[in-house]
């Protein structure tokens, strides 16, 4: 473990340990191939900052035949007690990292401040090429930028896989997360079956990212319960088959599931369809597959869909309710919609305010009740 630097900690106490002012590069190890920082204590308050610090070229790689380890190329911050032990990171650049299972960049179990800084370049074989978040984990972003980091299946920027487990927190309050790539889902962020979550969109950028499949900029994907508000922010000119921008999967049986949109804006992404004997290309801007969306505020603008509806599709057994907003300006290159696109079996629909306008299909205009 921490090819380049390793700390381990059984201290009950409070305790803060600062690593500032250094390069850690070159270095190899099966898991935090640069840093490998591990907590076991059952102290509050705890702090390890890292501040000031080139983190580049380390790997993390699994054993052939393990199943453990290739976790953390760059950082691998484990916490086995307690959330309230804190990774914080301040001018860090982390960069061209490569884990052989997941976190390019870093992989966290545990509560993970970016300040500031980049995390940039990194690659994963499997999940999260920037940052892979598991377990027990609180996630806040109030600056810095996630980009161009790729992943080999789903999160190329970010990743919050199935062992996140219950009560988790992921705030999106600032910063950047840009030109990602995954080679599944979500280009930006990929969602994947974690326990009951709470994820908040409150000024962070999701640009230019891409998805093979689902989700350019944000992909989830559960059977669990979630609670997803988008309060500001872009997800802009991100592009994928299905939801350019946001794709929503959600076959938990939970009913305090909600997916609101209060405001920030989902624009200029593109749903691509492959070929012309292709399904996709559906959903520039937001393909709702289940759950119950609730836009409320923020704008559905100038997305395209080279098959089947610009703005929002709303597929069967979804729910969508629209109060306030905009979906407007969106285009649909092939035979559908240009706004807004309700499937026949879709489970309810209602709109009680916002506009639907200057959307521009060849087929039918803002609004398509199937």
């Amino acid at each position: 473990f921490g090819g380049g630097i390793y700390i381990y900690s059984t201290q009950p106490n409070v305790m803060n340990t600062k690593i500032s002012n250094a390069t850690i590069i070159n270095n190899h190890a099966t898991s935090g191939g640069g840093l490998y920082i591990q907590d076991n204590g059952a102290g509050t308050n705890t702090f390890y900052d890292v501040n000031n610090v080139f983190i580049s070229k380390n790997v993390a790689e699994r054993p052939f035949g393990a199943n453990s380890g290739g976790v953390g190329g760059g950082i691998r911050f484990y916490v086995t007690n307690d959330k309230n032990i804190t990774l914080n990171l301040k001018n860090v650049e982390i960069s061209d990292n490569e884990a052989s299972y997941s976190g390019g960049g870093i992989c966290s179990r545990g509560k993970l401040i970016l300040e500031s800084g980049k995390i940039e370049g990194n690659h994963s074989i499997n999940s999260g090429g920037g940052l892979a978040l598991s377990e027990n984990v609180e996630f806040e972003m109030y600056g810095g930028e996630i980009i161009n980091n790729t992943a080999g299946t789903f999160g190329g920027g970010i990743s919050a896989n199935n062992d996140v487990k219950a009560n988790s927190i992921f705030n999106f309050n600032g910063g950047l997360v840009a030109y990602n790539t995954a080679t599944t889902r979500g280009g930006g962020l990929g969602y994947n079956n974690a326990e009951e979550s709470t994820i908040n969109l409150n000024g962070t950028d999701f640009i230019g990212n891409t998805a093979s499949t689902y989700g350019g900029g944000i992909d989830i994907l559960t059977s669990k319960k979630i609670h997803f508000t988008m309060n500001q922010g872009k997800v802009e000119e991100n592009t994928a088959i299905r939801g350019g921008g946001l794709y929503i999967q959600d076959s938990g049986t939970g009913t305090n599931n909600t997916y609101d949109i209060n405001g920030g804006s989902i624009s200029k992404n593109v749903a691509k369809r492959p070929s012309e004997t292709d399904d996709g290309g559906i959903g520039g801007g937001i393909y709702l597959h289940s759950g119950a969306l609730y836009l409320k505020g923020g704008s559905i603008e100038k997305n395209i869909a080279t098959n089947h509806t610009g703005g929002i599709y709303v597929n069967a057994n979804a729910k969508f309710y629209m109060s306030g907003g905009s979906i407007i300006n969106n285009t649909c290159t092939g035979t559908g919609t240009g706004g807004l696109h309700i499937h026949s079996n879709v489970t309810e629909y209602k709109k009680t305010g916002g506009v639907i306008d200057g959307n521009l299909p060849t087929n039918v205009g803002g609004l398509a009740l199937n």
